[in-house]
């Protein structure tokens, strides 16, 4: 299914205007792209928005959209927290609870750990850690406890998180609410 630019690009305009990044349509106009792009083939990498671009628009080169898209995500004006955080913040307002999955997953060399929005049995990812695997072993309870924080910063004021994770996620002892964070509430699969 596509998505066209006129329905997409006032939804990526209102989410970059939220981070800071104002005054710059260009910014807002490649992101819609690249995310048609995205959303043609489903590969959310940069050669699958790249192609999924150039499918769309005849006009467009493969290898040009793969150049566009590097030099994006290299923008140091795009920054990937507060894009992540304004997307929560626009999924989940006026929700007093919100559900969410936290995850490693195996990327060739690695590992991700994905915060997930559950909508409807489904999850939308919204903030990622990357550590390869290598590094894993003696980093992987400090990236959980950075993503446990990471989902306190992202949360508003008057709601109460549900987050799903593994056992043994970052070493809590507890389940359910805690007299520590009183508006998170740990769930084992």
């Amino acid at each position: 299914m596509a998505y066209h630019f006129i329905l997409l690009f006032p939804f990526v305009s209102m989410i970059l205007r939220s981070t800071g990044v104002t005054g710059h349509t260009a910014r807002s106009k490649a992101l819609t792209v690249l995310l048609q792009g995205l959303l043609v083939f489903k590969q959310a990498s940069l050669s699958g928005m790249g192609r999924g671009v150039a499918v769309l628009y005849e006009e467009k080169s493969f290898r040009g959209q793969l150049k566009k898209a590097h030099r994006f995500m290299q923008n140091a004006k795009i920054d990937t927290w507060e894009t992540g955080a304004a997307l929560f913040a626009h999924m989940t307002q006026d929700l007093p609870q919100v559900c969410i999955a936290v995850d490693w997953t195996a990327l060739g060399a690695f590992r991700v750990l994905e915060a997930c929005l559950i909508v409807e049995g489904r999850g939308i990812p919204f903030y990622s850690l990357f550590v390869h695997k290598d590094d894993l072993k003696h980093r992987q309870t400090l990236v959980e406890l950075t993503m446990w924080y990471a989902l306190i910063a992202m949360r508003q004021a008057g709601q109460t998180l549900l987050v799903t994770v593994d056992r043994g996620f970052a070493k809590f002892d507890w389940v359910g609410a805690s007299p520590l964070y009183p508006f998170m509430h740990l769930l084992l699969r």
